[in-house]
């Protein structure tokens, strides 16, 4: 769906509730990555206020996407500031998932079954990698759920981090690999 930036700019109402309506899921993913589901959707909607109230000044050197999801990140480490948490996660040892030229040491195997058992599974799966995610170190799990989540290119994950995009390879590069170690253990174990 394609966003008339004019029509927003001119406060049409209709066109500002499709943006609504084609990002609000994204940036709950995005939001969500930092804080809990509730405080992300309060930290939507002065998101949106923000938007709304900055029209004028978004300048269309990015897509509006990027704009949005940038304030939006910028409100949210406000509220992190103004709570002061602050995450620290030791960085992953890399060197047993990779040879010495960057490849993975080991192929992954596909996953393929539709029985009720191994559906079950999958969601269990799911809910532990949502759970890992949160987990991450913020710009690891931004990066990653702006990339593979919503598909973000790296320049537009860079602009919103305001990191270099080689920066933002090494994020994704990390937090994929802390989410493989998750995905091992659980199959070896069951348990998140």
């Amino acid at each position: 769906m394609i966003i008339d930036i004019n029509k927003l700019k001119l406060r049409d109402t209709q066109e500002f509730s499709r943006l609504v309506k084609q990002m609000q899921p994204k940036l709950m993913g995005v939001l969500c990555t930092m804080v809990d589901p509730g405080s992300a959707e309060e930290l939507i909607q002065d998101t949106w206020v923000k938007v709304y109230q900055q029209l004028d000044t978004f300048r269309e050197q990015s897509s509006i996407s990027t704009w949005i999801t940038t304030i939006a990140l910028n409100e949210a480490r406000g509220k992190l500031r103004k709570d002061k948490r602050v995450d620290f996660v030791e960085p992953a040892d890399l060197s047993e998932r990779f040879d010495d030229t960057g490849h993975w040491a080991k192929p992954l195997g596909a996953w393929h079954s539709d029985n009720p058992e191994d559906l079950f599974n999958k969601e269990a799966l799911a809910n532990c990698i949502d759970f890992t995610i949160g987990q991450l170190p913020q710009n690891q799990a931004i990066a990653v759920s702006l990339k593979d989540r919503d598909g973000m290119s790296l320049d537009e994950i860079s602009n919103i981090l305001d990191v270099s995009a080689s920066n933002v390879r090494v994020l994704i590069h990390r937090g994929r690999n802390r989410l493989l170690n998750k995905v091992d253990y659980f199959e070896e174990t069951g348990e998140c």
